[in-house]
């Protein structure tokens, strides 16, 4: 490991450790998040080519600051803006008016990125998992739907490859920390879990009474692998003092997350800078 990737997961385990204590805080309105969107964030600042929308919550870096410092590493008159939580990450819906995510990346008239980042503790898994995934299912769902019904318009691409859509579609992203309660007994996330019955034979992967940790990684997998999000991170930490985040699922890590997020947004804003093609 490079020591800027140990600088990386040394980040990552001080934002959820501070995530945690938040949490535990009682803070309201997801803010207890917030560390881990600020983490985000960062790699989107770092990039020189997005700035934080001087009206987000917690921002740090007014556009105009950006363009003054000349840290614009790709020369545009106004940088896409970050909006990170409140009214101002509000994106339309079809099957209901609007939906509130985390992060929201957007150029102008165009979205550019949408970011979910979620946790959930031991205790709450049981009643809540079956919806954590139906939010995660219907929350990118419904945006899709939204930008295929014209409410949210799709930028024309300058040069479309081969195999391509002629339009950027926006990136959209979900990040999830699980509580990691070791063997804790009635809140042990790594024991199996008895399905209810079923009129049909489930699925193969379900078979074997999967933990709640094991269906939270296969989750994250196949949104992905079904194209449902551009990328998903799976992180699980305790609450303990120090305790160092573990990645269960090798295709939805922090960095990969974050690798094809950047990926996106530098390729999403060297096209913008080509003539049209004619």
């Amino acid at each position: 490991m490079t020591a800027a990737q140990d600088q990386s997961l040394a980040e990552l385990n001080d934002c959820v450790r501070t995530m945690w204590k938040i949490r535990a805080e009682g803070t309201q309105q997801g803010l207890h998040m917030e560390s881990i969107e600020e983490l985000i964030e960062s790699y989107l600042e770092a990039l020189g080519c997005v700035a934080a929308n001087p009206t987000s919550a917690g921002s740090r870096r007014k556009a105009s600051e950006w363009r003054a410092s000349g840290q614009l590493a790709i020369e545009i008159q106004e940088p896409p803006l970050i909006f990170r939580g409140g009214q101002s990450a509000v994106l339309p819906g079809v099957f209901r008016p609007t939906k509130r995510w985390d992060i929201v990346i957007r150029d102008g008239e165009f979205l550019v990125a949408a970011i979910e980042v979620k946790s959930q503790e031991a205790k709450e898994i049981g009643n809540n998992i079956n919806n954590r995934i139906e939010e995660s299912l219907g929350s990118a769902f419904d945006l899709k739907t939204a930008l295929d019904d014209g409410l949210i318009p799709r930028r024309k691409k300058q040069r479309a490859a081969a195999g391509e859509g002629e339009r950027w579609d926006p990136w959209i992203g979900y990040l999830f920390v699980l509580e990691d309660t070791g063997n804790d007994g009635e809140y042990d996330v790594h024991k199996p879990v008895a399905l209810d019955s079923s009129l049909f034979p489930v699925g193969a992967a379900f078979t074997g009474n999967p933990s709640y940790a094991d269906r939270y990684k296969l989750l994250c997998e196949r949104l992905v692998k079904r194209k449902v999000y551009s990328e998903t991170c799976f992180l699980m930490s305790s609450k303990e003092d120090g305790a160092l985040v573990s990645q269960p699922c090798t295709s939805a890590t922090f960095q990969g997350f974050v690798d094809s997020l950047t990926n996106h947004v530098k390729a999403y804003l060297a096209d913008k800078q080509l003539p049209a093609a004619h």
